[in-house]
């Protein structure tokens, strides 16, 4: 019996070891390893703008002028497959603007497309890359980039962006200018595409086998594990522990970091196929309240390390 109880304990301990082995490895392999000073620029700000001049210019007034929510003006061009409706979001952006009492204050939308939300306040700005966007607008419209927002400081009472931030090849950039273009006690409402995976650009997860060679066949086949809750919380959670423990440390404030993507603007596999980067909501969370900002809608520690995408919800305090 102690001998079976031995070999039992030394069973458990080699698989103890070798699990804690593959969290390391994979904690190691997905760290954020990438911040704006050393980003190696994936795509050129000509390319980036290029692109986006050409979706917007791709769209008909009709399908401008539909009421569906928010739509990515770029999965609507000739070449790529319908819009997928995102209602959920326009309800989200209601449901801020209701509970922060924010219809008559001054409210600024970073990569505001069609201008599908336009009306959900009085006071509105759209500011988009395309200068090819304006024309769907009837309320001020800003031809502008996410990382040099064209406004003098503390402008808005509010900003929301949606499904922008992982077009951005400069977050910290981009998050720095919304902040700074927000007044005391503005509130900013954040949504992106968090943690994208590096396979949409070649939308190995849509395309037939047939299509792939050997080594992109052997990564559609692991898709399904890298994209389970199980696999990703291995990794995600150490990440956002050490980076937690990163942000207490006295001193300086976090710096934003994020993992670099190869966007993809041939081809539109599928979404956030033109993504470039990849970053995770509570790293952003991180970014703000290590300056003294207040997230409002995960107070708890444990809610900010769910993996579900969610909106980020902030309140400047400057």
């Amino acid at each position: 019996m102690k001998i079976l109880k031995r070999k039992f304990l030394r069973a458990s301990c080699r698989i103890i070891v070798i699990f804690l082995g593959f969290t390391v490895a994979l904690t190691v392999w997905h760290f954020p390893r990438t911040t704006d000073s050393v980003a190696a620029r994936t795509v050129s700000d000509e390319d980036y703008k290029r692109f986006y001049e050409h979706s917007y210019a791709a769209l008909n007034s009709k399908a401008a002028s539909a009421d569906s929510g928010i739509t990515k003006s770029y999965e609507i061009r000739s070449d790529a497959p319908p819009p997928v409706e995102e209602s959920s979001e326009a309800d989200h952006i209601r449901a801020f603007v209701r509970e922060y009492n924010l219809h008559d204050k001054r409210v600024l939308d970073v990569g505001s497309g069609q201008g599908a939300l336009q009306d959900v306040v009085s006071d509105y700005t759209g500011l988009d890359i395309s200068s090819t966007a304006a024309r769907f607008y009837h309320k001020p419209f800003v031809v502008g980039s996410a990382t040099e927002l064209p406004f003098p400081d503390g402008s808005f009472d509010a900003v929301w962006t949606i499904d922008v931030l992982e077009h951005v090849p400069q977050p910290e950039k981009a998050l720095s200018e919304m902040r700074r273009v927000l007044r005391t006690d503005g509130y900013l409402f954040l949504h992106a595409a968090w943690d994208c995976r590096p396979w949409a650009a070649e939308g190995y997860a849509v395309r037939p086998f047939h299509d792939l060679n050997l080594k992109q066949k052997l990564i559609k086949i692991s898709i399904p594990i890298q994209d389970s809750v199980f696999f990703r919380a291995l990794y995600v959670l150490p990440i956002r522990l050490l980076r937690l423990s990163s942000a207490r440390l006295p001193g300086r404030p976090t710096v934003f970091r994020y993992n670099e993507l190869r966007p993809n603007y041939e081809h539109h596999w599928t979404w956030d196929s033109d993504a470039v980067n990849s970053m995770d909501a509570f790293e952003v969370i991180l970014w703000f309240t290590s300056r003294g900002d207040r997230c409002l809608n995960h107070r708890r520690l444990f809610s900010q390390f769910t993996i579900k995408s969610n909106p980020v919800v902030l309140q400047i305090k400057k």
